[in-house]
């Protein structure tokens, strides 16, 4: 029997905690992926603010640029509600094989 265990590895980039400003999640490496799952839990949401959440690409860790509509699979709501979990694909580094194979 096969399983996918295998083909997943999991990375947390932003550790459960309140927040009350704008955080950056720390940068996962997705070298050696064909794709990848961006899985969000919130929790409780106090005072009027609104959060959201994007993904960014990178080639060197440093300099991030949101990544194009064209490479998501789902997308994110404009604003996160309270303890609710919210999920969207990337598709990178599928495109770029394909772009290096052309």
């Amino acid at each position: 029997m096969r399983d996918i265990i295998q083909n997943l590895g999991f990375t947390p980039t932003i550790v459960p905690a309140v927040q009350a400003a704008t955080i950056n999640g720390t940068s996962v490496d997705t070298n050696g992926f064909e794709s990848a799952a961006l899985v969000i839990n919130t929790g409780a949401i106090v005072g009027a603010a609104s959060f959201s959440a994007k993904l960014q690409d990178s080639s060197d860790g440093t300099n991030f640029t949101d990544v194009p509509a064209t490479l998501l699979v789902g997308a994110l709501p404009g604003a996160l509600a309270a303890n609710s979990a919210y999920k969207q694909g990337y598709l990178g580094a599928i495109q770029r094989s394909r772009r290096s194979i052309s």
